[in-house]
C-alpha cells in the first residue's frame, strides 16, 4: 500500500515538538518538511509544490505558527486547494491554546469547526519515552 505524503506547516520556534511529531509520522507516510530544500530553491514556489503534492496538510497550530506569515500563505494555499478539489485536507494538530482562545482571524472559525488533533502533552510523552 502506498504512504500517504503529508506536509507539515509550522514555525521554527516550534521545531522540537514538531520533528517529534514528524518522526511518529514518518513510520506511516511520506512526510515533507521546509528542512528538505535545498540552497537555491524557489520557497513560495517549492512550498505550493509541495502543498499541491501532498495527501494531507498538518497545520501545527500554535501561537508561533498563526502569527507567521509563512504559515497563513500555507493555509490559504491548503484551504484554497480544499475549495477547488472539494475535500477535506487539512488536519490541525494543536499544540497551545492560542488557536482556540486568542487568536482573531477570519480563518480561526473555519479552523475551529473542524476535529483536532490535541497534542499539548507530547512533550510529556517524549519525557517518558526516554525514561523507558
Amino acid at each position: 500500500m502506498k504512504k500517504p505524503r503529508v506536509f507539515i506547516s509550522y514555525a521554527h520556534k516550534d521545531k522540537d515538538i514538531v520533528v517529534a511529531l514528524v518522526d511518529k509520522l514518518r513510520s506511516n507516510a511520506v512526510v515533507w518538511i521546509d528542512g528538505e530544500m535545498g540552497p537555491g530553491d524557489h520557497i513560495s514556489d517549492t512550498v505550493r509544490r509541495e502543498i499541491n503534492a501532498c495527501d494531507r496538510i498538518v497545520l501545527c497550530a500554535s501561537r508561533n505558527s498563526l502569527q507567521s506569515t509563512w504559515v497563513q500563505d500555507e493555509l490559504h494555499i491548503t484551504l484554497s486547494r480544499e475549495k477547488q478539489e472539494r475535500k477535506s485536507l487539512l488536519i490541525v494538530v494543536v499544540l497551545d491554546a492560542f488557536l482556540g482562545e486568542r487568536w482573531n482571524s477570519p480563518i480561526a472559525s473555519y479552523l475551529n469547526d473542524r476535529l483536532i488533533v490535541d497534542l499539548r502533552g507530547l512533550r510529556w510523552l517524549r519525557l517518558s519515552e526516554q525514561q523507558s
